[in-house]
């Protein structure tokens, strides 16, 4: 495991240039995985890569939008669906190994880059997600510039029964860039 965000960052900006090469690519990434993503988007385009795009799906912001209840929404859909992963894809190892990287996360600093990001949020909230939260604050927000979509779904189901509709979005997003 990295000992620091930026190590993380140096390897992931390695492997991505090992896969693009010098063609243009857009990231995605869902939930912390967007934190990851839009951050190794900036690095990539501050050394020089082709980054034509990001898609953050239904992110939230470490530090800021995290509350106990969101946590405990997120572990039990986890846990929900840990057939889905297969036999110990919860394990004590990679639970440890969750816990390190969003240790890591509250050193993940985002920052604007000059190519779109779009940000797709859940219309629904997990069980307990919007407990004492007035109207929509319970809903991921996004702090940089960024084309907003809300799908259907809560922060899981956009990406299982709505995965349809988030990809149209995605889709019809990248279209209307000629991306």
């Amino acid at each position: 495991m990295p000992e620091s965000f930026e190590s993380f960052l140096r390897l992931q900006v390695e492997a991505l240039r090992s896969a693009v090469g010098s063609r243009p690519f857009v990231l995605l990434g869902h939930s912390a995985g967007g934190l990851i993503g839009h951050a190794l988007a900036a690095q990539a385009e501050r050394e020089g890569l082709a980054l034509s795009g990001t898609v953050v799906l239904d992110t939230f912001q470490a530090g800021t939008q995290f509350s106990a209840d969101l946590s405990r929404a997120m572990l039990e859909g986890l846990f929900a669906r840990e057939h889905l992963f297969g036999s110990g894809a919860l394990s004590g190892v990679r639970l440890s190994a969750m816990g390190h990287y969003h240790t890591l996360m509250d050193e993940c600093a985002i920052a604007e880059t000059k190519a779109p990001t779009l940000f797709v949020r859940a219309e629904k909230p997990l069980p307990y997600q919007a407990d004492g939260v007035d109207d929509d604050g319970w809903q991921a927000a996004w702090s940089l510039p960024h084309t907003l979509v809300t799908t259907p779904g809560d922060h899981f189901t956009l990406m299982e029964e709505n995965i349809a509709v988030t990809t149209a979005a995605i889709r019809g997003w990248l279209a209307e860039r000629d991306i």
